[in-house]
């Protein structure tokens, strides 16, 4: 699958539900439904690439100013909610960390981890087997840890936002 398609299902799923993100959640299953099962595979494969992407202590901090606080597994949901809200704002953000600021909601990560596993439960739904992805890995997170302490005050606009 390559990539405007990959993004053209995030974009068609956010339209249609109107920027409910639960509502995301099923309506991206069943566009997958949809596809061909290799290409729930390969979307399920460039999904962990672009959370494997995002997965950076320069993000972990925006995303800790945001939320006054963000544990490893509240950053993992906040990177999967970030795909979710499409190609544009993901890139960008990705250049410009602070722009989160611009789209992005409070504890915004917290309930946001489903869309991560739509591809999964479609292939799921059409096979009755688990998606077959035994060779790809999450990766470490990557740069320099932040200062939890400075973070707020690196990004007072996603702070403030927060507050």
């Amino acid at each position: 699958m390559d990539e405007g398609r990959f993004w053209g299902l995030i974009h068609e799923s956010r339209r249609r539900s109107r920027g409910n993100y639960e509502e995301q959640i099923e309506e991206l299953t069943e566009l997958l439904e949809g596809e061909r099962l290799a290409d729930i595979v390969a979307f399920q494969r460039a999904f962990i690439a672009l959370l494997n992407r995002a997965n950076h202590f320069r993000y972990w901090e925006s995303a800790y100013a945001l939320n006054w606080g963000c544990s490893d597994d509240l950053f993992h949901y906040f990177c999967t909610w970030w795909i979710g809200q499409g190609k544009n704002k993901f890139y960008w953000s990705i250049r410009f960390p602070s722009l989160l600021f611009f789209f992005a909601v409070r504890d915004s990560g917290q309930p946001y981890e489903g869309l991560e596993y739509c591809a999964g439960e479609a292939y799921e739904r059409l096979t009755r087997r688990e998606l077959p992805l035994e060779d790809v890995e999450y990766t470490d997170t990557r740069g320099r840890i932040f200062n939890e302490s400075l973070a707020v005050m690196k990004h007072p606009g996603l702070a403030f936002f927060a507050w």
